[in-house]
């Protein structure tokens, strides 16, 4: 195990067996390999990839370069970028904004307290939860409910296995199926085809550029 009680700076590689405890900040140019739990009480800036075997928590900033893979839980205290690709097998919250070059796959839950963005492809095995708004450059397929609170885009496909819930405008530029019923406060657009298997609301303007197909009871503002 390692632990330091104030700023961190490497200008190489990290690689700890154990776990790892950092009070201050931690800045490293090269990658990161925790073989358990990771924790930092500040910002973190990492120039490589980072790899953690266990939960990792940042009480601060996040900045990776390099592709992020967690095997367990994830936690982050304020806001996320990164520059490659985000596996986590657990939960993973974010307490600020979310921003994701590449794709994102999370074995879990995922919650955002702020907006989020990611470049590529989404895979989602639980809920969605993000209070402001969502981005998602390519695929959206999320197996549980998904809760938007403010505005949500998706720029290709979107899979929904549960509920989807939109407090502010939706646009889904390629098909969208969704399996549990579908909310929206505000506007819909959809710029394929779709195909519904629960109840829709939409309070304001719905747009289907392809076809619709809803087996539930449809209710349009």
């Amino acid at each position: 195990s390692l632990y330091v009680g104030h700023d961190t700076d490497l200008n190489g590689s990290l690689t700890v067996d154990g776990n790892a405890s950092f009070m201050g900040e931690l800045n490293a140019s090269g990658a990161a390999t925790l073989g358990s739990s990771l924790y930092v009480g500040h910002d973190t800036e990492l120039n490589g990839s980072l790899t953690v075997d266990g939960n990792a928590s940042f009480m601060g900033e996040l900045n990776a370069s390099g592709a992020a893979t967690l095997s367990s839980s994830l936690y982050v205290g304020h806001d996320t970028e990164l520059n490659g690709s985000l596996t986590v097998d657990g939960n993973a919250s974010f307490m600020g904004t979310l921003d994701v070059s590449e794709a994102a796959t999370l074995g879990s839950s995922l919650y955002v307290s702020s907006s989020m963005t990611v470049g590529g492809v989404t895979d989602l095995s639980g809920s969605l939860t993000v209070d402001g708004n969502a981005s998602f450059m390519g695929e959206l397929n999320a197996s549980g409910a998904a809760t938007i609170g403010s505005s949500l885009y998706v720029g290709h496909d979107t899979e929904l296995n549960g509920s989807l819930t939109v407090d502010g405008n939706a646009s889904f530029m390629g098909e969208l199926n969704a399996s549990g019923a579908a909310t929206l406060s505000s506007s819909l657009y959809v710029g394929h085809d779709t195909e519904l298997n629960g109840s829709l609301i939409v309070a304001g303007n719905a747009s289907f550029m392809g076809e619709l197909n809803a087996s539930g009871a449809a209710t349009l503002g």
